[in-house]
């Protein structure tokens, strides 16, 4: 490693350390003026190469997209619409699972935070009316499992924020993109048998008893009563639009209008989105109220964190710091004799214990321009590997320290402790399995 890539080395350190100890504000900041002070970049240049990154700006905008989508009542529409349906009223375990899918397919349209608190505030009130103790283990499972499978149908778009960082790291240290058909199949197909696998683990494997879960006559009555607004139907169909005009240029590229689609991209069919639900007026009020939505859902630790790691990857990568060249000569003897397949398991099931302790997205900045790079080194599929990462740093759910959503999980006032860790602990062992086991093939045969 030369000088030029040990003051390099140094920055990265210094804001990792931040991240990981303190906070994600200031340590960023930091950390766009250590590379001026170092002489690895001026901080306007840095500034400039953060907060101009495509990456960035896409994270930006769907941020403020899926928080108009919230704003406008989508997410209530599509919860009580799909509860509704006789089929989940058969028996308690169809309920369950109709209460799953929907966290799946808010999760999906990218909103799988309200999605678990929506959730949570059903099954909670269903245990009270039904009788079951405050920390039943069924209750405990819904929790668990709501959270798993909202987070986890986030994962199947890339459009959603939660996807645009991981990839930026990759595509940041590759230069690769990944094409969002072949994106979302890998991602529905995984994300989708996770949360089977969990829901019949629950069902057949520890045996929960269901038998008093059941929707109540007067939740029942008070489904009936709601209607969908004009707000929400027009919100549905603007966010149906949305997903189309994203998907469709790689779908139908010779179709007239699919090239200027193509051209807009993500950043402008966002933003032609987001104006839209600004300027449609129903009962002469706007569907959002765009200064609020950008106040209320820009997340700017998480912009700062992103925006620093930029400059800062360009920096690792460079030939000058010798960094990148060094970590490759140092880990190729050690993996060159499992093989391609043992390295990715390997590197998943390593990560997917560590990020039980740390933060995922400070793990997906550390590793990911290292590991892909260095499976395409070996002749492996570097972005089937990204999924790997990108899928197992996110199912950090066995501690608290795992991430914003197992802490959220392991202090609900609902969710028994030893099954908090029991439940995480399933979910982590299913997620390895289902990765290596059909993840592996499934990337090879899709990119």
């Amino acid at each position: 490693i030369t000088p030029y890539g040990m003051r390099v080395l140094g920055v990265f350190i210094g804001v990792l350390y931040g991240w990981i100890f303190i906070d994600l504000i200031w340590p960023s900041i930091f950390g766009f003026v250590a590379l001026g002070l170092t002489g690895v970049s001026t901080v306007t240049a840095a500034l400039s190469s953060g907060f101009g990154n495509q990456q960035l700006l896409m994270i930006l905008v769907t941020m403020v997209f899926a928080g108009a989508l919230d704003e406008s009542g989508l997410n209530d529409f599509i919860s009580t619409w799909l509860l509704k349906k006789k089929i989940f009223r058969k028996n308690p375990w169809t309920l369950i699972a109709g209460i799953l899918l929907i966290a799946y397919i808010l999760g999906i349209f990218g909103a799988a935070m309200a999605a678990v608190f929506l959730l949570w505030a059903v099954v909670i009130r269903i245990a009270e009316l039904c009788g079951f103790s405050k920390k039943d283990p069924l209750i405990s499972f819904c929790i668990v499992t709501i959270t798993i499978t909202a987070f986890g149908g986030s994962l199947v778009m890339p459009f959603h924020g939660g996807a645009l960082i991981y990839e930026g790291f990759f595509t940041q240290a590759t230069g690769v993109t990944i094409a969002y058909v072949p994106f979302i199949i890998y991602g529905f197909v995984i994300t989708a048998l996770i949360s089977i696998i969990l829901f019949l683990t629950g069902k057949y494997l520890l045996r929960l008893d269901a038998q008093k879960f059941a929707l109540p006559e007067e939740m029942l009555q008070e489904l009936e009563q709601k209607q969908a607004t004009k707000q929400q139907r027009i919100s549905f169909i603007i966010l149906l639009a949305f997903i189309a005009a994203l998907l469709l240029p790689e779908l139908l590229p010779g179709v007239p209008g699919m090239a200027l689609l193509s051209k807009l991209g993500l950043v402008g069919i966002a933003c032609i989105a987001i104006l839209a639900m600004n300027f449609i007026t129903v009962e002469e009020q706007p569907l959002i109220d765009l200064s609020r939505t950008f106040t209320k859902h820009v997340q700017w630790p998480l912009l700062l964190l992103l925006a620093v790691t930029f400059p800062l990857a360009d920096a690792m990568k460079s030939a000058d710091s010798g960094i990148m060249t060094t970590v490759s000569q140092f880990l190729a003897p050690l993996v060159a004799g499992m093989g391609v397949t043992a390295f990715m398991i390997v590197s998943m099931v390593l990560l997917g214990l560590i990020t039980q302790v740390t933060h995922n997205i400070v793990l997906g900045a550390m590793f990911i321009p290292f590991l892909c790079p260095l499976c395409a080194q070996m002749g492996g599929n570097q972005i089937t590997l990204w999924f790997m990462i990108y899928i197992i740093l996110n199912a950090a759910y066995v501690t608290p320290a795992g991430s914003m959503q197992s802490a959220m999980v392991h202090g609900h006032e609902h969710m028994e402790k030893k099954y908090a860790y029991l439940f995480g602990i399933v979910n982590l062992v299913v997620t390895c399995l289902v990765l290596a086991l059909v993840g592996i093939p499934l990337g090879n045969l899709l990119f």
